[in-house]
């Protein structure tokens, strides 16, 4: 059995992503990436 992603959405797309599950769009998982930034905004590991 494999894990299939639908769709990659950032926290920002938050509201988009939940749409579209709402509507039964998807055909897979819907996965929210979450990016944590330093204090100078630069994206961290």
């Amino acid at each position: 059995m494999k894990p299939v992603i639908d769709r990659v959405c950032s926290i920002e797309q938050i509201v988009e992503a939940h749409e579209y599950v709402d509507k039964g769009h998807k055909k897979g998982n819907v996965v929210i990436t979450i990016v944590e930034q330093n204090k100078n905004g630069v994206a961290g590991k």
